[in-house]
């Protein structure tokens, strides 16, 4: 079952520039987008941030720009 949360999720790194932030280039569309989903019942945000992370993944690419 759904909790009651949406994550958005922006990637980023810091460096000695600033912060490069990710976004992503779906692979079965032709659209850019963060990360984003809905969290599962007893998940906190972090954990629903963290596993739609992880299933995002599959079908995106990684841009350097």
């Amino acid at each position: 079952m759904r909790a009651p949360c949406q994550v958005l999720v922006f990637p980023y790194y810091i460096n000695d520039k600033g912060i490069e932030y990710a976004i992503f280039h779906r692979n079965d569309e032709d659209w850019w987008q963060a990360i984003s989903g809905g969290g599962e019942d007893g998940e906190t945000i972090m954990e629903s941030a963290k596993e739609k992370h992880g299933k995002k993944e599959e079908f995106l690419r990684i841009y350097h720009m």
